[in-house]
């Protein structure tokens, strides 16, 4: 886990997660690198609820209709080795 957050959310609301990480570049098309980064929402139990994992995109987004009111925790889980010594990662989160 690379970072995490814990927020409580009511039932039938809706919590969503993203993130986005910069890509680097040689200055090329196929010089174009970047780590990849995945995102989950679990609950108290540690269940996944929902999640974004996809391979090749630096930016990711989860959803989930909360339906019993509780703490929610959001994680973000580094999936490839560091392309570079330093990721700059933007992470927001929304109830609503």
């Amino acid at each position: 886990v690379f970072y995490q957050r814990t927020v409580y959310v009511e039932a039938g609301k809706t919590l969503r997660a993203s993130l986005a990480t910069i890509a680097t570049s040689d200055g090329t098309v196929n010089g174009i690198s970047f780590t990849d980064y995945d995102i989950y929402i679990k609950n108290s139990n540690g269940s996944i609820l929902s999640f974004a994992n996809s391979e090749n995109s630096i930016i990711e987004v989860a959803t989930y209709g909360v339906t019993v009111s509780g703490n929610y925790t959001i994680e973000i889980h580094q999936s490839s080795a560091l392309m570079t010594s330093k990721d700059y990662i933007g992470f927001a989160y929304r109830i609503y």
